[in-house]
């Protein structure tokens, strides 16, 4: 494992630790709420009945984590498009937004 992932776990040891009665996290990525929800089980409780996770992202592959975890979901693809298309008029010359804001959604798994 990296020396980040180790920094990772051990982190969310201390959060553990110096928070006993944590019964909620708003993760800021689907990889560290998963992280989350491993460690957590070390410390005996259970999500969702003892701790509900959420995580940031998304991506499929969130579909795979077990127990199928709750996040926001980033349209990435339109993310995409417009990062390109802005950066593209930009190279132009072109006047750009100073912020673009794009919807996301909230995938309902069992974390939360």
């Amino acid at each position: 494992m990296k020396d980040s992932g180790l920094v990772r776990i051990k982190l969310v040891i201390c959060l553990f630790k110096e928070n006993k009665k944590i019964d909620a996290i708003f993760a800021s990525n689907d990889v560290d709420a998963s992280l989350i929800i491993q460690v957590a089980t070390e410390f005996k409780k259970q999500v969702p009945e003892d701790l509900l996770v959420v995580g940031y992202d998304g991506t499929d592959m969130v579909r795979l984590f077990k127990p199928e975890l709750t996040t926001i979901v980033q349209p990435i693809e339109e993310m995409a498009a417009v990062a390109v298309s802005t950066l593209m008029d930009r190279i132009e010359g072109k006047e750009t937004p100073h912020k673009i804001i794009l919807p996301v959604t909230v995938h309902q798994g069992t974390t939360a």
